[in-house]
């Protein structure tokens, strides 16, 4: 089984946020949560079920996909839920972010696979003063800027219900359902 959202966001939505905001919060995904203090509590928790989970960030969008055995998908869902609404990111983590996204520009500086560079200075160019010609790579400018409350700000801007597909393969479609009103029920409701 393997459940995923899809939400229509990521470096193209930083316009009024700090450009890089969205490379942290990939570095920074299924990290501490309201109900999971760690990664490793993620993994725990769907260890039974076979389960594991990663996020896949392109330039306008961001997935997260847990698969599991089938009858672990009310913790699947719990975990997308928990990584999407209640993200708690603590300075430790913010600064593990950092210190990753420093050491890969370190590595596009010193000739490591240099296609995402050349992507994003293609789409600069292309699409200028769109959206689109945002980098997807932090800049080196507002690395050291990036605080908690930029994460906070552009999670409760972009994680919104009209921008998310929550999706399950391989489920039965009502306990999907039951377990999206239970894990995602502010979702369900906007208006």
């Amino acid at each position: 089984a393997v459940v995923s959202t899809q939400s229509g966001h990521y470096g193209r939505d930083e316009k009024n946020h700090k450009e890089g905001v969205a490379h942290f919060l990939e570095k920074l995904s299924f990290s501490r949560t309201r109900n999971y203090e760690s990664p490793e509590q993620m993994v725990a928790a769907l260890e039974p079920y076979g389960g594991m989970y990663e996020s896949l960030h392109f330039k306008d969008v961001a997935v997260f996909i847990v698969s599991c055995l089938p009858d672990g998908l009310d913790t699947a869902t719990e975990i997308l839920s928990q990584t999407l609404l209640h993200s708690d990111f603590s300075s430790d983590d913010i600064e593990a972010a950092r210190e990753s996204i420093a050491c890969e520009i370190e590595m596009f500086k010193m000739g490591a696979d240099q296609e995402p560079i050349v992507t994003d200075l293609v789409h600069a160019a292309a699409y200028n003063n769109n959206t689109l010609g945002y980098h997807k790579i932090c800049p080196v400018s507002t690395l050291p800027y990036i605080q908690k409350s930029d994460l906070d700000n552009y999670c409760k801007s972009n994680y919104l219900p009209s921008r998310m597909a929550l999706v399950g393969v391989g489920v039965d479609h009502e306990a999907l359902v039951r377990s999206a009103q239970k894990h995602f029920p502010t979702i369900l409701n906007e208006g």
